[in-house]
């Protein structure tokens, strides 16, 4: 995150010195007037570094999280967005049941509310759970 906001302001700081320098060398007959095409490509460079570093990195997210919870089984062992450890018992339509602990407690969330797969239902034996990564 650090990184891309500082490729960001970079290449912001770069446009904002490379339009003027442009502007300079033209041979326009109104030595005094601004020209607004100087100002149009720098917005234009602007709207096309903001798709490429926020806003397509975001879409490619959703739809990995998209997929996931589109590919949730039973048996399949996940973390809900409260952080919440459960085994799926049953799904249906968009709420998923939860087995919690050995009490084998039950506990209704939306699909929406799963946040990660843990272990998958058709894991082996020796694999072993995903480490829960703090968010940032």
């Amino acid at each position: 995150m650090k990184l891309t906001l500082k490729l960001l302001t970079t290449l912001f700081s770069a446009i904002l010195f490379a339009v003027p320098a442009f502007a300079e060398g033209s041979t326009t007959p109104t030595a005094g007037a601004a020209d607004p095409s100087g100002m149009i490509i720098m917005l234009v460079l602007l709207g096309v570094v903001f798709y490429f570093f926020m806003y397509r990195p975001q879409k490619k997210q959703e739809k990995e999280i998209k997929e996931m919870r589109d590919s949730l089984t039973v048996g399949d062992e996940v973390v809900t967005n409260a952080g919440i450890l459960g085994r799926i018992v049953r799904i249906k339509d968009d709420i998923v049941t939860l087995e919690l602990g050995s009490d084998r407690n039950k506990m209704k969330v939306y699909n929406w509310a799963i946040r990660e797969v843990v272990l998958p239902a058709n894991a082996g034996e020796d694999d072993e759970p995903k480490k829960v990564e703090a968010e940032k």
